[in-house]
């Protein structure tokens, strides 16, 4: 049954409920399959490619290359390629008996993936057969684990055969860390979470708390509200909180905490999208619902944080964060559209709409409206990235910085499918190149610098550009990937076509036999950093593991020295001693 393509929706339709779970485990299964050859497809094009000892020193060495083939067929990012490969040579030469059951369909992507990384410190050949000989022999025994149970269970054989494998828990030190950003961030918000030392967490918790208190009483944020905007003051470099009350003489109000101040907003449409009020509701508590009913007690609430922006270098190594406003959708001259309603005489005109904008350096934010109208009217600076028609070419080889902003936000990622390193952190790179290429809009695009180098130095690469930005590139198998610009989907209105290039008198460069000399070059190969990696981890391991003990040692040997020293142990052994000298009462009761 689950050899051939799904049911149809007719058939499920008509299908019991035994067959429907049926059908979801042998199709779970299926899919297993499926990725299990997917994979062994992965590890045989790694064996072809990744061959080269003259260039495993290269910056981007013959891996990359195989991982940006794999990145364009599977539409991910290179780091994603990269561990798909991995995992494809993992269950290749390390887990052959594991990979073995995954073609098979008997264990699932998630399971596999585990014990890949759980077994990847095992580096003696003979370990790491027994491994896969235990792990293997007892998935079915184990059946259906919780993650924490799984990896528990693979653990243990692994500290049988070879306990410096086993992946510790490091100290509380070494797990700090400091997150930006996360895939549930609400518009207008970003999630900002880690774990600081104590020393830096008291450092900070005390600057947070002098500059909460140096803005006056008439501040209408909340104390969480303060914090928030007090840390985007300091990413800006402040250790002062401008006030956002409404009095002309606070001295606190008139101070620029940077928050502002630090933001450019680059504009692709005309001047009516910065045309807004900021909405005084973004600071403040909740306002009180209107029920009709008995109102409810009053209840102390605390609002959202207001938004902060993620810092991004702009392409002009400026110290300002960039954000990229969305263009009014153009309206056509003539007669009134249909659609809009009839307004009443003497009715005040609406204002007009201010839409969204967006921060292209953290997965393309999104700056809600009212929060653009608040960056601007508190100091934000900002500038027009011109109609396409008024963007010049230069003729040297760096553009110009209209050029260059007009590129980045036009692109506003890399080009390469499924990469999504921001422009703002990209080459800009000639499609044609120079000088035989112009240094143009038509003829530019943004790479990043992996898939730069991928595309300057690695034979087999080549791409095209139109007018409008759209971009094919050629990989070395022949397969031929579109990308058009992000924004043409974000802005749909603005209109990025701009005239073909100028022809050049230059011949196109041809790769010469030294040019592989230019590509930077690292110390150590691949190979050599991943075993450097897992050789500090194991040393790392075998300490842990004898501090362990040591300290397993001591606690028992305290406690055997409060065990000592109990009460109950003293009565205990004064009884025990005293049992041949109690004297003998009889019947009667001891004389108390």
């Amino acid at each position: 049954m689950f050899d051939t393509s799904p049911p149809a929706p007719a058939e499920l339709a008509d299908a019991d409920d035994a067959a429907l779970v049926a059908a979801i485990a042998g199709w779970a299964r299926t899919a297993a399959v499926a990725e299990a050859h997917k994979l062994a497809a992965i590890a045989e094009w790694q064996r072809r490619c990744c061959d080269d000892p003259a260039r495993e020193k290269w910056a981007c060495d013959a891996w990359d290359a195989a991982a940006a083939e794999v990145a364009c067929a599977l539409n991910v990012s290179q780091g994603r390629a990269s561990g798909q490969m991995d995992l494809a040579i993992a269950l290749r030469d390390r887990l052959p008996l594991l990979g073995r059951r995954f073609l098979a369909g008997q264990v699932p992507l998630t399971t596999v993936s585990t014990i890949v990384w759980r077994t990847a410190l095992v580096v003696d050949g003979k370990a790491l057969a027994k491994v896969d000989a235990a792990v293997t022999r007892s998935l079915a025994e184990w059946g259906p684990l919780s993650q924490a149970k799984l990896e528990q269970a693979i653990d243990g054989w692994i500290e049988k055969y070879d306990p410096d494998a086993v992946r510790r828990v490091r100290d509380r030190m070494r797990g700090r860390s400091f997150t930006v950003g996360h895939r549930d961030d609400q518009t207008g918000t970003t999630a900002v979470f880690g774990r600081l030392s104590v020393i830096d967490a008291a450092v900070l918790n005390e600057r947070l708390a002098v500059m909460v208190r140096s803005v006056c009483e008439d501040d209408p944020r909340t104390m969480a509200q303060r914090r928030a905007d007090a840390v985007g003051a300091i990413a800006a470099g402040s250790f002062v909180l401008a006030c956002r009350c409404d009095n002309p003489h606070c001295p606190a109000a008139m101070v620029d905490d940077g928050r502002a101040s630090s933001v450019v907003v680059h504009v692709v449409a005309d001047h009516a999208s910065l045309d807004a009020q900021a909405d005084p509701a973004t600071n403040g508590a909740e306002p009180e619902r209107e029920t009709g009913a008995e109102s409810e007690p009053e209840r102390e609430t605390v609002a959202e944080p207001e938004p902060e922006r993620e810092t991004v270098v702009g392409p002009e190594s400026e110290p300002q964060r960039e954000t990229v406003a969305e263009p009014e959708p153009e309206r056509e001259t003539g007669a009134e559209p249909e659609s809009e309603p009839e307004r009443e005489t003497g009715a005040e005109p609406e204002p007009e709409r201010r839409t969204a904008a967006l921060i292209p350096g953290l997965r393309n934010g999104v700056v809600p409206a009212p929060l653009l109208a608040e960056l601007i009217a508190h100091g934000a600076t900002v500038r027009f990235v011109g109609s396409p028609d008024n963007i010049k070419a230069t003729d040297s080889y760096r553009p110009s910085p209209a050029l260059a902003r007009f590129v980045r936000s036009r692109d506003l990622t890399c080009r390469v499918p499924g990469c999504d390193r921001p422009a703002v952190h990209a080459d800009i790179d000639h499609t044609t190149p120079w000088p035989a290429g112009a240094t143009h809009p038509s003829n530019l695009k943004c790479y990043c610098r992996k898939h730069h180098l991928i595309k300057t130095f690695w034979e087999g690469w080549s791409d095209s550009q139109s007018p409008d930005g759209t971009v094919h590139i050629t990989t070395p198998t022949g397969h031929t990937y579109i990308t058009k610009p992000f924004s043409s989907l974000l802005f749909p209105s603005w209109n990025t076509t701009t005239p073909p290039p100028p022809p050049t008198e230059e011949p196109s460069p041809t790769r010469g036999p030294g040019r592989g000399t230019m590509m930077p070059t690292r110390r150590r190969t691949r190979a050599q950093a991943r075993a450097s990696r897992i050789a500090r981890e194991r040393q790392l391991n075998a300490v842990q593991r004898e501090l362990d003990r040591a300290a397993a040692d001591e606690r028992k040997a305290q406690r055997g020295a409060r065990e000592q020293q109990s009460p109950r142990r003293r009565y205990r052994d004064y009884f025990d001693e005293s049992l041949s000298h109690r004297p003998d009462y009889g019947d009667d009761p001891p004389p108390f």
